[in-house]
């Protein structure tokens, strides 16, 4: 293990995922298991108790909602004072991978989804998956032949779902290529402001004669914490209005009859990054003339696929530049240290993992900003690291 790494995460600064406490990939097939998904039985670190059985599931994921944010609401607000548990991020500690989780059940070691840049060493093509394009072009994947077979190649766990599914998500990306993926096909519905998310919800629920499962998406938070940061007045309201949001469903699904059971959580938290602590490779830097491709995954933990026999160079000069604020390990040493899941990973998420990961000692990144982009400092809230910020979300039961 990497010195650094390993002194940061004695001293509880970086917290890692783990298999042995409940987390992101429990709660999914614990509530998938509850909804008829026979592969996902088990116990999951206690949540299959703490997910009872009921007639309906609502299942809420609010993006970016960190424990570290819940203190910022009133000390009696529903969402401060309704945490059943706390949960551990899958890790990289970022929606790409989460949902992919949520669609599969499987931890990135198995998925393959490496964060918001994903390389296709087999097609020699980096990706955005969520917005379906080429990373430099931004044209249309299918204009390089690539599929969501190919990005996504395991099935989604919802196609075998009992009952009634709908899966609600914001107008603009409700029908992707990547909610077409995660809803498995099953029916689903856009909505344009958060007061008519809470409404179709309480619809689906109430309009339907039997078991339903409704999923709703919420990445409002997500959206405001990257624009303004964690601690803006922005990223404040939203929660807010989220928190009031979410009371006012548990209100009305307590009304309908049978039992309906109202899930809440996140995917991963937030941390603020200063501009000083924003580091960009652009062309022509030589760090970049050592790879295959600029680097993917994430600012916080980005990947490298090294030119070959350049392995040894690479490490040098990341080192002599980045490790007082980057640890760098191999692939076959974040493998070892089940950083990406308890089991090995797959051939396929070797591949686009690459040859080494940098994980974040501090609150910084380090991306490659194409030619005419606005470079590291566009966003200020930032995740996808293993600070305990980022790794750290509630689950609440209703």
């Amino acid at each position: 293990m990497n010195a650094a790494l390993d002194q940061a995460v004695d001293a509880g600064r970086l917290l890692p995922p783990s298999a042995d406490v409940p987390n992101f990939v429990d709660r999914v097939r614990a509530l998938a298991m509850r909804v008829g998904i026979e592969s996902c039985a088990g116990e999951h670190n206690g949540l299959t108790e703490t997910i009872p059985e009921a007639d309906d599931y609502v299942f809420v994921i609010v993006d970016g909602l960190g424990l570290n944010l819940l203190p910022l609401l009133d000390e009696n607000a529903f969402l401060r004072r309704s945490v059943t548990a706390d949960l551990r991020a899958i890790f990289p500690s970022t929606t790409t991978c989460a949902m992919t989780t949520l669609a599969t059940g499987m931890w990135p070691a198995q998925h393959g989804m490496t964060g918001w840049w994903v390389y296709l060493p087999d097609r020699s093509v980096a990706t955005l998956p969520l917005r379906f394009v080429e990373r430099r072009t931004q044209m249309p994947l299918p204009m390089f032949k690539i599929t969501g077979d190919d990005l996504w190649p395991h099935p989604s766990l919802w196609a075998d779902a009992a009952g009634r599914i709908c899966f609600i998500q914001p107008e603009s990306f409700w029908d992707s290529s990547f909610s077409r993926y995660l809803r498995g096909d099953r029916p689903g519905q856009g909505y344009r402001i958060l007061t008519g998310a809470v409404d179709k919800t309480v619809a689906h629920c109430r309009d339907i004669d039997g078991p339903t499962f409704t999923y709703l998406y919420l990445p409002q938070l997500d959206d405001a914490c990257h624009a303004a940061g964690i601690d803006s007045n922005e990223a404040l309201n939203i929660l807010i209005e989220i928190n009031a949001e979410l009371e006012r469903l548990a209100d009305e699904l307590a009304k309908l009859p049978g039992n309906v059971r109202l899930v809440i959580s996140a995917d991963h938290g937030h941390i603020n990054i200063a501009d000083a602590d924003a580091h960009t490779l652009r062309d022509g830097d030589p760090l970049l003339g050592l790879l295959d491709i600029p680097s993917t995954g994430e600012p916080r933990t980005p990947l490298f696929h090294v030119r070959e026999g350049a392995a040894a160079q690479f490490v040098q000069q990341f080192n002599d530049r980045f490790s007082d604020q980057f640890a760098l390990l191999s692939i076959n040493e974040a493998d070892r240290m089940h950083l990406f899941g308890p089991d090995p990973l797959t051939d396929l998420a070797r591949a686009r993992f690459g040859d080494f990961v940098a994980i974040a000692l501090e609150d910084a990144i380090l991306m490659y900003a194409a030619p005419r982009s606005n470079g590291a400092t566009a966003l200020i809230g930032r995740h996808a690291g293993m600070t305990p910020r980022e790794m750290q979300v509630p689950l609440i039961v209703i």
